[in-house]
């Protein structure tokens, strides 16, 4: 997550800041940096928690100032996602008949919701895949993939899922498909 932001002081005294945080679920503000002059702060994930977080930036001119006359300002952001664990992607029902397949996948995040997904068969090109319901965006999601004509043999069905925060859950469904009309020995 990166904070940029703009602030002049009108009598055009050098501004400080400092960088708060807390989670929505949170009653108090955290000091995340101090005492930077920059106009950019990037926060590292891994320092926080999964969860919805607002930021508080205040900035002050209290170096070019005593004391009495120095002056502060403040504002918060807009909530932002910190979201380090991937999509969990299991198989719901695999249905075979015939040559033809149905196997289903349920994607949930815990964090934030979910982006996109993708299926590749026995390892070739990844293509887009829908949900169910037509739109991929929210924290859970069912994915039926229909495989019309496979080849008798085992094929291996992966779904790639993506959240929000840019986070990849795979899974596979093994599928085999009877040989019909091969001699027994």
């Amino acid at each position: 997550v990166t904070l940029t932001w703009q602030a002049d002081d009108p009598n055009g005294d050098p501004l400080r800041y400092s960088i708060y945080v807390k989670a929505t679920d949170e009653t108090e503000w955290h000091l995340l940096k101090d005492k930077i002059h920059q106009t950019t702060f990037t926060i590292d994930p891994s320092v926080l928690a999964d969860g919805k977080y607002v930021a508080r930036l205040v900035a002050s001119d209290e170096e070019s100032n005593p004391p009495s006359l120095a002056r502060k300002s403040e504002l918060q952001s807009a909530p932002f996602w910190v979201d380090n664990t991937p999509p969990e992607v299991e198989i719901g029902k695999q249905t075979v008949t015939g040559s033809a397949a149905e196997v289903q996948f349920v994607v949930e995040d815990s964090t934030s919701p979910l982006r996109s997904a993708e299926t590749s068969l026995d390892g070739h090109d990844w293509l887009d895949a829908l949900s169910d319901d037509g739109v991929v965006d929210s924290s859970k999601e069912v994915f039926t993939i229909k495989l019309p004509h496979l080849e008798a043999g085992e094929h291996v069905l992966a779904l790639r899922a993506y959240d929000t925060a840019g986070n990849v859950g795979v899974g596979k469904a093994v599928i085999r498909i009877p040989r019909t009309g091969s001699p027994t020995p």
